[in-house]
């Protein structure tokens, strides 16, 4: 987990990234198909909050329940780890089955409703952004602020730490991996490959270590969102662990915010796993998806 937020801060700050400066302005709502996986987009397709009687299309019904997290952090400036135990009561809520695609956060840039994201790059892939080919690729080099207008707009919003975790764990069977207890392998999610850590390695990026995986995985950067379908969770949402981690609304401390699932630089895709990143600190390692209150039990 070291290893991945180090790499989450280097990615950001060093590959290139450029944030655009214009102010975001009012826009038509977003629309969808997410059933043409070149047309994804977030699950959420209204600019204003509505009453539901189901989870809308490309989302799942996550039933609430209780938990206790427990959590490894790494300390800020020092190699230091705190160890806590949270419990947390969690309501039913509707998540996105997938992380929001490059093509879907084109939508609200070009509606003038979200500023454009990080783009460049060349370790590892880079920026999705303005990469042909890349459209149903999740986004990245997106900021938390961004992260959370773009959910705000679609009439959603990023999920909290807990609801995160509840549904990554497969609610109360409180899986070790979204798939289960297994031991990660190239068929369950897009992490740190052989080919990806020569890159970092021959860059300085990462202090010489093993990858999670002794073979390609398929992917030096991102992958489509769906390519890991023996990853799914209980639930059936994908790539809760690997591709790349996603922002949370919850705080680490004043200037940070929580970020989960780790991504494809990441050796630790453990659903405990949890890093603080700075805001303002967009990383191609670094992605979202929204979720929503889901209807009322019947």
């Amino acid at each position: 987990m070291l290893q991945h937020a180090v790499l989450l801060a280097l990615l950001g700050s060093v590959v290139g990234c450029r944030q655009a400066k214009e102010v975001p302005a009012q826009s038509a709502p977003i629309s969808s198909d997410r059933r043409d996986p070149l047309t994804e987009i977030s699950a959420a397709t209204t600019s204003e909050a509505q009453p539901l009687r189901e989870c809308p299309a490309g989302t799942k019904l996550i039933h609430g329940g209780a938990l206790e997290m427990v959590h490894r952090t790494l300390m800020p400036g020092s190699y230091e780890w705190e160890e806590k135990r949270t419990p947390a009561q969690v309501a039913d809520f509707c998540m996105d089955e997938t992380e929001v695609t490059v093509v879907a956060y084109r939508q609200c840039v070009d509606s003038g409703g979200c500023p454009k994201p990080g783009s460049g790059g060349r370790l590892c892939g880079g920026f999705n952004w303005g990469v042909p080919g890349r459209e149903s690729h999740p986004i990245n080099g997106v900021d938390w602020a961004p992260a959370a207008k773009y959910c705000e707009r679609a009439g959603a919003r990023l999920p909290s730490e807990a609801e995160w975790e509840w549904a990554a764990r497969g609610r109360d069977e409180a899986r070790k991996y979204p798939w289960g207890n297994e031991t990660p392998g190239t068929k369950h999610a897009n992490a740190l490959d052989p080919d990806c850590n020569k890159e970092l390695l021959a860059n300085s990026y990462m202090i010489p270590g093993p990858s999670l995986y002794s073979s390609p995985d398929g992917f030096v950067g991102t992958a489509p969102v769906r390519s890991f379908p023996a990853g799914a969770s209980r639930d059936g949402i994908f790539d809760l662990a690997g591709n790349i981690a996603e922002w949370t609304a919850t705080s680490g401390d004043a200037e940070t915010h929580i970020h989960k699932g780790g991504g494809f630089t990441s050796t630790d895709i453990a659903v405990s796993g949890r890093t603080n990143l700075g805001d303002g600190h967009p990383s191609t390692g670094m992605g979202f998806r929204c979720v929503r209150d889901a209807p009322p039990r019947p």
